[in-house]
């Protein structure tokens, strides 16, 4: 039996989206898994997702009472991590859909190969876009890279527990970026598995604030000298 993995999942309201992907993982090859989903202060009711399935665990975080916002999906993932049991953690986000071996897989790879520290894979696009990703090989120059456009995803890739990085609370948009690059800085190697495993919908509106996200992109790059260019949406160097 492949070991336990702790798939995690923020959410914020979407209740129809999130349900869809939890389904995803009841309908995987591999039994071994739990999932937390953290739920960033929803006004929608979203503790039905423990009656989906016995392994589902559901953390609810308030709003903060001054600001009436949410904590932010890097603080979230932080806390379904830090509440996993599982050997392996898989990140994903409540509007997209796993494949059904998935689990299977990911963990299969990691177990096969104790030098890599995370795996991911390929996924399909809603809409026909091309979606595929560039193998990692671990050098100076796929780092480089990384500075410049992110080629590793966040959805997706399993990471061993124990030397996963935190996401840093400070970006509110860009945290998966500034996760990879900072896994790269401490040498951790990531793997890739040139399947198909998931489907990416990017489903909900609150994605689609570009002003947001490229305000995070700036904040991820200023640390490590880069700038952020709004127009071609890549990173060089000052």
């Amino acid at each position: 039996m492949n070991p336990l993995v702790t798939i995690v999942i923020p959410c914020y309201n979407r209740t129809e989206l999130l349900k869809r992907a939890i389904e995803s993982f009841i309908d995987q090859t591999m039994d071994n898994w739990e999932m937390i989903v953290v739920d960033d202060g929803s006004e929608e009711d979203l503790t039905f997702v423990t009656s989906l399935d016995k392994r589902i665990r559901y953390i609810h975080k308030d709003r903060d009472n001054i600001t009436g916002d949410g904590y932010g999906a890097p603080m979230a993932r932080n806390i379904g991590k830090q509440n996993a049991k599982g050997r392996y953690i898989l990140t994903f986000d409540s509007d997209d859909i796993a494949l059904p071996n998935l689990l299977e897989r990911e963990s299969s790879f990691l177990e096969s190969n104790p030098d890599c520290g995370a795996v991911y894979a390929n996924r399909h696009c809603k809409g026909g876009k091309n979606c595929f990703f560039r193998a990692c090989n671990n050098t100076k120059e796929d780092y480089e890279e990384m500075l410049r456009c992110q080629f590793i995803p966040n959805v997706g890739t399993m990471w061993r527990k124990d030397i996963m990085p935190d996401y840093n609370p400070d970006f509110g948009s860009g945290e998966d970026w500034d996760l990879m690059l900072t896994a790269m800085e401490q040498g951790i190697k990531f793997c890739m598995i040139k399947e198909r495993l998931f489907i990416y919908c990017k489903g909900h509106p609150r994605e689609e604030n570009t002003k947001r996200q490229e305000d995070g992109c700036e904040r991820v790059l200023a640390k490590r000298g880069y700038k952020f260019d709004r127009v071609t949406r890549t990173g060089t160097k000052i």
